[in-house]
């Protein structure tokens, strides 16, 4: 990539070697791997097609220290509350890394998928781990590795909670104020709720803000066209998973809304492209794709079909979410505004605490790596609170919040 040759000109004592034939030899070598769960809840859950979830988020932080003294961080999770499965994997991965250069990304990653470390949230925070340790050893922030710098303040799109119509034009008409003007809404609940929260949504915004729907492929196809069709006198901007992936493609063609992916892994990605089933591909998140470099194959591999790329949101502490800002910052086909659930945090658990936006926008981090240090009292705080209450899982359900599960009318 572009930024590696503007990194070795600037690398610490780490390149500093000695002469080993017509080679200069790296001395940077992984020493251990060490992991932590925490749970850090959110302010507010969100109701969706499957029920009320993410009350909060779990991560397993990683951390991969070296004998130059360096340490790369990185962040997995799972979608589930019993994500102790999910550290077990990530110590178990540490005989495979001990003794290899960080650097070697693409080899380490390839090697721990064939020894069956197939998992890609999980995964995901070794190899975010490995980038970090690349981009401190470097002195880089981590977009200057990733290609540079094509956006530095990067856009996002607030999740709009559902609620009442009235509390969501509340809460949109709040976040106006603070600066956005694209808002995403989970639909697929109930379609007259659905189309009552997306206009009440409009009503309060008015006509210059972006409006997205997202039904995790709740609906049939035929109900997919019917309710998009529904929806498009609301100026949507796109709908994203109105169904099943094999059946997006007729969606797609029977309405004027663009329709947008949710394809997670590079191989879904592509077939996605190979069929010309969407306009957008809307999950670009290194935890799904299993890390940095997979998700930037993931964006390429867009660009070259001409399809803009769109950030998955809704599972990610401060480290994430800096590795995010990294591969937007880096990459020409992020053309909308990303998803975030970022401002629903309650806490973080890196140095400086939580992230702020300005006029709905975040500024790429400068510091070198991801740009994030962890902070030890947050760690500890939110190991213990998840050891007391429990994990998170987007699957809950709780009777007091009157959902039940709404499942595809038919299987796809």
């Amino acid at each position: 990539m572009s930024g590696i040759t503007e990194c070795l000109s600037s690398c610490s004592k780490v390149f500093i070697g000695h002469r080993c034939g017509e080679k200069w030899r790296i001395r940077m070598k992984i020493e251990d791997l060490k992991s932590t769960i925490v749970g850090v809840p959110y302010t507010e859950p969100e109701p969706w097609a499957w029920g009320v979830g993410h009350y909060g988020v779990n991560s397993i932080l990683v951390e991969l220290s070296t004998d130059e003294g360096i340490t790369g961080i990185g962040e997995g999770t799972t979608f589930h509350s019993e994500i102790e499965c999910g550290k077990l994997i990530t110590d178990s991965a540490r005989k495979f890394l001990v003794g290899e250069d960080p650097f070697d990304i693409e080899r380490i990653m390839r090697r721990l998928w064939g020894a069956g470390f197939t998992d890609h949230q999980v995964m995901a925070g070794i190899e975010m781990a490995l980038w970090d340790a690349m981009g401190k050893a470097c002195r880089k922030p981590l977009y200057k590795l990733l290609g540079g710098a094509y956006n530095k303040e990067i856009p996002f799109a607030a999740w709009i909670n559902r609620k009442k119509p009235q509390d969501m034009a509340r809460d949109a008409i709040d976040f106006v104020k603070q600066g956005f003007h694209a808002f995403n809404i989970k639909v697929g609940i109930d379609a007259i709720e659905d189309i009552e929260a997306v206009k009440s949504v409009r009503e309060a915004v008015g006509d210059k803000c972006e409006i997205r729907i997202d039904a995790n492929m709740a609906w049939a196809p035929n109900v997919a066209i019917k309710m998009i069709k529904k929806f498009e006198r609301y100026d949507i901007a796109f709908a994203e998973d109105p169904t099943y992936s094999r059946a997006m493609g007729r969606v797609m063609k029977a309405v004027d809304t663009p329709i947008c992916s949710g394809a997670s892994t590079v191989q879904a990605i592509s077939r996605v492209i190979a069929d010309g089933s969407a306009d957008i591909i809307g999950h670009i998140d290194p935890k799904l794709q299993g890390g940095i470099m997979n998700s930037k194959k993931a964006c390429v591999m867009s660009e070259m079909a001409c399809l803009p790329v769109v950030l998955h949101a809704g599972s990610e502490l401060g480290i994430s979410n800096n590795a995010m800002l990294h591969i937007v910052a880096s990459t020409p086909n992020f053309l909308f505004p990303n998803q975030t659930y970022y401002m629903y945090l309650a806490d973080d658990v890196c140095k400086g605490g939580l992230q702020r936006f300005q006029n709905g926008r975040m500024k790429v981090p400068e510091g070198p790596g991801l740009g994030a240090e962890i902070d030890r009292d947050k760690v500890e705080k939110y190991s213990q609170l998840r050891k007391q209450q429990g994990g998170f899982s987007i699957y809950e359900e709780h009777e007091s919040k009157g959902m039940k599960k709404i499942l595809p009318h038919q299987a796809y």
